[in-house]
């Protein structure tokens, strides 16, 4: 519209406006998205590591606790001398498709 005072106004936005609008709210929402299903993961990986670390210490050191029936985990043992006379036990904790978990190492003179 045109007024008598010669200025155009313009009310609202173009549809270029919209598009540019929406496009950069998609983008800023598929990073937090992403950013969220990582920390997510990360969560899900640090409650297994927690309780291989709990299965480890029920089996393996006694340490009293829930006797847990089903057996997620299988801990393997390996033990070597390394320099100076001290022995090195390294426990690794795998889940059921053999994946390491979590590993463990000792020291003893």
């Amino acid at each position: 519209m045109i007024y008598l005072s010669g200025i155009k106004t313009n009310s609202g936005f173009t549809l270029l406006e919209v598009i540019v609008a929406i496009t950069i709210f998609a983008i800023a929402f598929t990073v937090l998205i992403k950013i969220q299903f990582h920390h997510i993961t990360d969560i899900q990986k640090q409650i297994e590591r927690l309780e291989a670390l709990k299965y480890f210490k029920i089996r393996n050191l006694k340490i009293p606790g829930e006797i847990t029936t089903d057996d997620r985990f299988k801990i393997r043992q390996e033990t070597r001398t390394i320099d100076f006379g001290i022995k090195q036990t390294t426990y690794t904790v795998f889940d059921k498709q053999n994946r390491p978990v979590l590993e463990i190492k000792t020291y003893e003179k």
